[in-house]
């Protein structure tokens, strides 16, 4: 083990989420590697009880939270309970560690609690919330909602000593002076495949106003009124523009070309998605990291996305993937028929994809970052 992460062997981590999904039963193997044990926290029915347990990971919910407005007021009520709550399961663990995902109004509520427990609190930026916020909440734009929050966020930031962020655009706008980028993904290994024409497209991710799923969708709609009749696209998700899709889809005839199938939490048949996939589109208004372009990559897909958030440094144009301009179907219908018609030019950015992607493994990406932190925090920790 690398030297700087021994310091962390007799530690325990609590690694403090927003959800439980496919992803983190592949993320917390890699930060079981490097720590005693590994407790993840998050919001969910079962207040305190250990939603699940496997060797030196453990995932236990918090009751009081939901996905709605309400709810997130009502947090208000809950808090106390909740911070007594994680007092308990923190309690008698010597020097314990801190990861804590943000944004989150969840998470930032139980700051001031766990700042009491422990001074090594690491938290990681996930995602824009100002510009999140704006999107998918029309009246928090006009009131000043995602700009307050968002202040608050930075505010809270400049308190510790160093912070880590979901891509180099968060680096820049919150501009702490010991910064970490990390660069979000799930995949360990590489699968290898032969060239084939590119005519079955996926989105994967949350239907909501953000994703602009809606825009591949009608670049879909222009391909087969353009002849490409063999055209599929799978839609991997939910959210609240589902039906709104689904309607725009039956309204223009395309069901044979367009399937929802809902969330896909099971991990092998997302891998099973991916590999039956061969174009993978991110369309996306703003993004942190998405893990979502190296995870295709790393099963031999190619990517067209927008350049939104840390896109452009995970992306060179025509040479490992795709970029459009957000909000331009007519851009996306451009990039998947210059895939389908250029072979020579899909196998060459099939490679140098496979190249991004054996470099940020989860495993290189959370040893790196925990080695970093090793590097730069109070040596206290021995």
């Amino acid at each position: 083990m690398n030297k700087n992460l021994e310091r962390f062997q007799e530690r325990t981590l609590f690694y403090f989420g927003t959800s439980i999904g496919a992803p983190l039963y592949k993320i917390l193997p890699s930060h079981a590697k490097i720590f005693r044990e590994v407790i993840y926290i998050c919001p969910g029915k079962k207040d305190g009880n250990s939603f699940w347990q496997k060797e030196n990971m453990k995932i236990i919910t918090l009751e009081g939270w939901g996905k709605g407005l309400i709810s997130k007021i009502a947090l208000t009520w809950h808090l106390n309970r909740i911070s007594r709550e994680v007092k308990s399961i923190m309690c008698g663990i010597e020097q314990p560690i801190v990861h804590i995902g943000l944004p989150s109004i969840f998470n930032l509520c139980l700051l001031p609690t766990l700042r009491i427990l422990t001074p090594y609190i690491f938290p990681i930026i996930r995602g824009d919330w100002r510009a999140n916020i704006d999107i998918s909440v029309p009246l928090g734009k006009y009131i000043g909602l995602g700009q307050f929050l968002d202040k608050q966020l930075q505010l809270q930031m400049r308190k510790f000593p160093l912070i880590i962020t979901a891509g180099h655009r968060l680096a820049q706008k919150y501009d702490h002076n010991l910064t970490y980028v990390w660069h979000g993904t799930t995949h360990d290994s590489i699968r290898y495949r032969t060239d084939r024409k590119s005519r079955t497209l996926a989105f994967l991710g949350r239907l909501d106003q953000n994703k602009r799923c809606i825009d591949i969708i009608k670049s879909v709609k222009l391909l087969v009124t353009g002849g490409l009749r063999d055209i599929r696209l799978i839609i991997a998700g939910d959210g609240p523009q589902r039906i709104a899709l689904e309607q725009y889809v039956q309204k223009h005839e395309l069901a044979n070309h367009v399937e929802f199938t809902g969330w896909i939490n099971d991990s092998d048949e997302l891998l099973q998605l991916l590999d039956n996939t061969d174009i993978v589109i991110m369309s996306s208004l703003s993004e942190g990291t998405p893990k979502v372009i190296p995870e295709a990559m790393a099963r031999g897909c190619l990517v067209i996305a927008t350049p939104v958030g840390d896109v452009p440094w995970m992306i060179r144009d025509k040479c490992n993937g795709l970029i459009v301009p957000p909000r331009n179907p007519d851009a996306i219908r451009f990039a998947i028929l210059y895939l389908i018609n250029n072979p020579e030019m899909r196998s060459s950015i099939r490679n140098e994809a496979y190249n991004y992607a054996r470099e940020h493994t989860i495993t290189a990406e959370v040893s790196k970052m925990w080695s970093w932190v090793s590097e730069n925090i109070d040596t206290r920790i021995a």
